[in-house]
């Protein structure tokens, strides 16, 4: 009510500051991905992270004062000139042997700091991409796993405008992307700040109302540029959307290319996919068209701004002296003077600005002494001529031009570096739209899989260890459903210590569901238990269509669980022979590093004996079969299920076929909805 106490008037004004420092979202986002390898990251990473975070700082910090020093050298190198006849030339030749070494000098320590850089970023995304791949390949399993139950495929999987961007785009591009402007930025940000520290203490020397002037111009430089280029994140996202669209429309024809083709449905696809790109282009013209107007507006308000030195400092025109610490400067040099490197300009400043864009790492394309800010964006290098008065500390003509000059300078430096949220605003727009994007995926993939993690401990099928002296594999009371349909119900059973388990009945009966509850892919369509050895190594499962994964024909063999002891090449060859596939190593030259697309190089039926082949190769203790002789012959069959029964001390498989009876010596016999779900037992 109205009497309640209100809260002292400290406690309003610190909440009032904490909402005020609330970062946006995007400056959020790009927080929390650097605090996963900053601070989240483990110790040993870290600790070499903040070395090379370190070394990158030192090197910045000598890269500017050597930009500064190489400042103080142009200008007395430009005085000594303007001196005329009298210039000892000994002491240019000093000063320019002097300027040549410092140049010569920044050469190696430009290539320390890019190479400390580039590890710095190889780190960051190598980490970042390690830390999305776990959750990305679990989230596909729980997609897999929600979509053979009979839900929807695409629950575990981070929503993104109805699966219309592939989410293995972000972990292969977004990542190294994300890390590259997050590097890039910050330490131009850090430079900038190096930069006004050595170059705003001259402009406040020669005149605090400049220095006055410029802070105001950088703000409403800032402004504008912002003002003209609010639009840009938000195009950046559109523009990412719409390309992730053409992308999943060319995915999408290249995966249901035959459906498409027994359609007759080419020209339908070309047309869609048409659409995607020009719905792309539109949003990257409207984006560019903004980014231009944004360049255009900071440049040529950068140009106008030139002018205001001279201006601001016409009325000291003739009686201008230059700041003590310049003048001792100029006077402890008198003697060494400069040579000819640098502008040289009578009575007048020369100033020339050169705004790159590498897409390099290591800076090169950029104008200057000290090079590009950085690889992979925008950097800013700037040439300056100088010309000052005839001994740094009268008050002649070549004093007063002597410290416009420098007064030009040293404004230049500080409104371009003032202006660094202005000159790079695209960037800091596309850095904000990757890091929203890359933060939500994560956010995303660690609710799906608290979700899958939930989803697993509660009422379903529960897959739990195996109890000491019980058999391998044993289900308790178990049940399972699809689509409404009863398949399996009231399931108890031990599979045997030796031997095979055949696992027969009609097709839909729910066999490979059987299979699919023993490897804990099918949880939440049942109820009951499911008791097996879960030690790593001692089941492996062969699917009805075996994975090929990428890597050489060894590496077929040895997936997933590496070479059992003793296993070596010629071990690996006699399998190969010994599963009817001699011929397939006969076409690799008996090379088993060669590397092909075994999905496509290998039949089915190859593909299938390449999955036994890996049980002999791997000697586990145990085996769970789904059908996998169904595309070969009774010849290959089997040898197929000798190999089975030789290696293993038991397995359980799904067949149709009589022949593979005399293999096993259990049959569980499923018969399916029809029959309420009912099964039955018998020993072969």
């Amino acid at each position: 009510g109205s009497d309640a106490p209100r809260p002292p008037t400290s406690h309003r004004a610190l909440a009032m500051v904490a909402k005020l420092a609330q970062l946006p979202g995007p400056a959020k986002a790009t927080l929390a991905l650097a605090r996963l390898f900053l601070w989240e990251s483990p110790r040993a990473t870290r600790a070499e992270a903040y070395a090379r975070l370190v070394a990158v700082v030192g090197l910045q910090l000598v890269r500017g004062r050597a930009a500064s020093w190489l400042s103080y050298e142009r200008r007395l190198q430009t005085q000594t000139m303007l001196r005329g006849g009298g210039a000892d030339r000994a002491a240019i030749v000093r000063g320019l042997g002097r300027y040549l070494l410092a140049v010569l000098s920044l050469s190696p320590i430009n290539k320390l700091y890019w190479r400390a850089l580039r590890g710095l970023r190889r780190q960051w995304t190598v980490h970042l991409t390690r830390h999305f791949l776990g959750p990305f390949v679990e989230a596909q399993c729980a997609s897999q796993r929600r979509a053979i139950e009979g839900g929807d495929g695409a629950e575990g999987l981070p929503p993104c405008e109805g699966r219309e961007r592939d989410p293995d785009h972000r972990v292969a591009t977004d990542v190294s992307v994300f890390v590259q402007l997050a590097t890039s930025l910050s330490l131009e940000s850090l430079q900038a700040a190096i930069h006004l520290y050595f170059f705003a203490a001259v402009l406040r020397e020669i005149s605090p109302a400049l220095s006055r002037w410029v802070c105001v111009a950088a703000v409403a430089g800032t402004a504008g540029a912002a003002l003209l280029g609010r639009d840009m994140p938000s195009l950046y996202a559109e523009e990412r959307r719409t390309s992730g669209n053409f992308m999943y429309a060319l995915t999408r024809m290249r995966d249901n290319a035959e459906s498409i083709a027994f359609y007759d449905g080419q020209g339908r696809e070309v047309k869609d996919a048409t659409q995607a790109l020009e719905r792309r282009e539109d949003t990257e013209w409207t984006r560019l068209a903004r980014r231009d107007l944004v360049q255009l507006f900071s440049d040529q308000y950068r140009k106008a701004l030139g002018l205001l030195p001279a201006y601001v400092l016409a009325g000291r025109m003739g009686g201008m002296r230059a700041p003590p610490r310049l003048a001792a400067h100029d006077h402890a040099s008198h003697d060494h003077g400069g040579g000819a490197v640098g502008g040289m300009h009578g009575g007048g400043h020369g100033h020339s600005h050169d705004h790159g864009h590498s897409h390099g790492d290591d800076g090169h394309g950029h104008g200057g002494a000290v090079g590009g800010m950085h690889g992979g964006g925008h950097g800013h290098s700037h040439d300056h001529d100088h010309s000052h008065g005839d001994d740094g500390h009268g008050g002649g003509p070549a004093t007063d031009v002597g410290i416009v000059a420098q007064a030009a300078e040293a404004f230049e430096e500080v409104l371009v570096h003032l202006l660094i949220v202005a000159e790079n605003y695209s960037d800091f727009s596309r850095l904000a739209a990757v890091a929203a994007d890359l933060h939500g995926y994560d956010r995303e993939q660690q609710r799906a899989l608290r979700e899958a993690s939930a989803a697993g401990g509660g009422a379903g099928v529960q897959l739990l260890p195996r109890e000491a002296g019980a058999p391998w594999l044993r289900l308790e009371d178990l049940s399972l459903r699809a689509g409404g349909r009863t398949l399996v119900s009231g399931l108890t059973l031990d599979a045997p210590a030796r031997g095979g388990l055949l696992v027969s009945g009609p097709s839909g009966v729910g066999k490979t569901t059987l299979l699919r509850a023993c490897a804990g892919l099918w949880r939440r369509g049942g109820a009951g238990t499911v008791r097996r050895d879960v030690d790593k190594g001692r089941v492996l499962f062969l699917p009805q269509r075996p994975y090929m994964s990428l890597g050489s024909l060894r590496a077929q063999l040895l997936y997933p669980l590496g070479a059992a002891p003793g296993v070596g090449d010629e071990d690996l060859r006699a399998i190969l022979g010994r599963c009817g596939l001699a011929r397939a190593l006969e076409r690799l030259d008996g090379d088993l590093g060669a590397v092909r697309r075994w999905d496509e190089e290998l039949s089915v039926g190859e593909q299938q004996r390449i999955s036994v082949a890996r049980l002999l190769a791997q000697r586990p203790a145990f085996a769970i079969v789904d059908e996998v002789t169904s595309a070969n012959d009774a010849g290959h069959e089997a040898a197929m299920y000798e190999c089975i029964r030789e290696t293993c001390e038991a397995f359980v498989s799904v067949g149709h076929r009589e022949t593979i009876r005399r293999f096993h010596v259990r049959r569980l016999q499923l018969l399916g909805e029809t029959e309420g779900g009912r099964w039955v037992v018998e020993d072969l």
